[in-house]
């Protein structure tokens, strides 16, 4: 709309949230917001209703159009189950998952079930989750990188916020999404390349968590004959 000059759309997490109110977009009603409610926020000079509701239309008419797939020219193969996707890619040891945090420890049990390595997007996941998950997959042999893991690179293949870096002998491993693309960025313009970016998520270096992943990704570093 002509007359609106900014819109926000965010998911009403607490971090979000206080991020609504830094750049001027907070309004009271966000306060009952959770973490699977979507804020949003308009800023107009114009003192017409009429605007929230057409912004209310066209956000619903993009929702749609998203989980129709409709606003894409590639069409994806979608499996809804477990099984489905284990069979369609049978050799596929890792599972990123990116939900509402209240669902995602309950699916990141699941991918360990199937021996799956687990990178977890999702953030606003318990600590005791968190040590629970960690723990499980320790003793599986399996690694879970999160929550809140952000960024990661695994086998030259970038994962979530990443990009696409030169191939070479230089393992990483670190808590910060931005920390890794910085220094994966500063190898490759040394000329050198990465064989994996493993990010742990925030809280695993915390006396609590006691870097639970940390650990099984230096073994696992250790292990690789590249790195």
């Amino acid at each position: 709309s002509e007359n609106v000059d900014d819109v926000s759309v965010m998911m009403g997490t607490p971090a979000n949230k206080a991020l609504l109110d830094t750049t001027g977009f907070w309004h009271d009603d966000f306060n009952n917001a959770t973490p699977n409610d979507i804020c949003v926020a308009i800023r107009s000079e114009a003192a017409d209703a009429g605007i929230a509701q057409a912004i209310m239309q066209q956000l619903e008419e993009a929702l749609k159009q998203l989980a129709q797939g409709s606003g894409s020219s590639q069409s994806l193969t979608q499996v809804r189950r477990w099984d489905s996707a284990c069979q369609k890619l049978s050799d596929a040891n890792l599972a990123l998952i990116s939900v509402a945090g209240e669902y995602a420890a309950e699916l990141a049990n699941q991918a360990l079930d199937r021996n799956l390595n687990v990178m977890m997007f999702s953030d606003n996941v318990t600590l005791e989750d968190e040590i629970q998950l960690k723990t499980r997959a320790r003793e599986k042999g399996l690694l879970v990188m999160g929550p809140d893991c952000g960024t990661s690179m695994i086998a030259a293949t970038p994962l979530a916020f990443a990009n696409v870096m030169p191939e070479g002998n230089i393992g990483v491993i670190g808590a910060s999404g931005t920390g890794i693309q910085e220094l994966c960025s500063q190898i490759a313009l040394a000329g050198e390349g990465i064989t994996h970016a493993i990010g742990l998520g925030g809280r695993d270096l915390s006396r609590e968590v006691g870097g639970i992943s940390a650990l099984t990704a230096l073994e696992m570093l250790s292990a690789d004959e590249k790195s």
